[in-house]
């Protein structure tokens, strides 16, 4: 009996990691992405690389509805403006800048959730800001966050509760931010913005 029992246990084991799937998408209109991926695979995709252009409605597509995101790479994507109310804020009219990462967008102020599966995240090359909360509690956010060399702002309580983060490191023709041993200061090492609570020592 308990063969059986853990030849059905590990079969299921078996289907569920067959069931988690990379997939890339080139998203040609902002706000199309939740028309480039099937009912199906929003249970199913873990591993997501975009290219092309998204926007603020994008975002909460891969926030709400992308069950089990864990690795998304945004390297390529260009993140366009988008005003209106089906942004990050949830229900609220809200203007989104082009070239930011938006507010809330792995948290949903509304319902008090955040993106707990999210694992690894590339920013965009060309992303000048990250919004407000935008990874806010996202605990199992970990490794190494590189900031590109046009990110300029990061917004209040961006990173806040992300446990998981173990370094930052910035590329060195970033005009605003430096990262020694994986800490996060402006450009002179003066002031201190972030230090990975994964870093395991003091500061």
């Amino acid at each position: 009996m308990k063969k059986i029992t853990f030849t059905i246990l590990f079969f299921l084991a078996g289907i569920s990691l067959i069931a988690q799937t990379s997939k890339v998408v080139n998203v040609t209109t902002p706000g199309n992405l939740k028309n480039l991926i099937t009912t199906a695979e929003q249970n199913t995709v873990s591993t997501l690389t975009l290219t092309g252009s998204i926007d603020a409605r994008d975002f909460v597509f891969m926030r709400d509805k992308l069950a089990v995101l864990a690795v998304l790479d945004l390297s390529m994507v260009s993140v366009k403006a988008y005003t209106g109310a089906d942004g990050t804020n949830t229900g609220v009219y809200t203007v989104y800048n082009a070239n930011e990462i938006p507010v809330y967008a792995f948290y949903d102020p509304l319902l008090f959730t955040y993106k707990a599966t999210l694992a690894t995240i590339k920013l965009p090359s060309t992303a000048t800001k990250i919004g407000e909360k935008a990874f806010y509690f996202n605990y199992n956010l970990a490794g190494t966050i590189i900031i590109p060399a046009s990110l300029t702002k990061i917004g209040q309580l961006a990173f806040y509760g992300c446990s998981s983060i173990s370094a930052f490191s910035v590329v060195s023709s970033n005009p605003r931010y430096s990262s020694s041993y994986g800490v996060l200061f402006n450009k002179s090492q003066d002031s201190l913005f972030i230090f990975p609570p994964a870093k395991g020592s003091s500061y």
